[in-house]
């Protein structure tokens, strides 16, 4: 059964037209419900923190509030559903960022943000040898249980 991405609810009455209109209180509770908070939903919409507060607070805006709770209980099964990532989907997805100066005429102007490629590849590395471990092991329950030996086992016994 698919859960639904968010709540319907009837839209609190909006006073401006640059205030919290009805697509923006939807647009809001669906990303509530995909797990932002309420400063991220604020801000993905063009409004503040505050201003999603009051309009939950204001007589009216009762079904924006039930919306919003659900929409946050949607999030939490979500995530309590999820499984873990798998160490493997882990290491490929925590490639680090770095800070590259810039400089002009000899001056700092400020940095840019880059991927660190050097960890992308140890990670890579990491990975490979992961892999390399997995099939070393698969390798080893196929190979016969008993090894060559130089001697035959019953002279190896008398010799020991």
């Amino acid at each position: 059964m698919d859960r639904p991405l968010a709540p319907s609810f009837d839209p609190a009455p909006c006073r401006r037209r640059d205030g919290w209109t009805a697509e923006r209180q939807r647009c809001f509770v669906a990303a509530i419900a995909r797990g932002a908070g309420a400063r991220e939903a604020a801000e993905a919409v063009g409004m503040s923190r505050q201003t999603a507060y009051a309009l939950r607070s204001r007589p009216g805006g009762e079904g924006f509030a039930r919306a919003w709770d659900e929409a946050a209980e949607l999030a939490a099964d979500a995530y309590r559903t999820t499984p873990p990532p798998t160490r493997e989907a882990a290491a490929v997805a925590s490639v680090q960022r770095l800070l590259a100066p810039r400089f002009y005429r000899g001056r700092l102007i400020g940095f840019v943000e880059r991927d660190d490629t050097c960890d992308a590849l140890r990670r890579l590395r990491q990975l490979d040898r992961m892999v390399a471990g997995k099939a070393d092991k698969a390798d080893r329950k196929e190979a016969p249980t008993s090894q060559p030996h130089r001697f035959p086992p019953a002279a190896a016994r008398a010799r020991g």
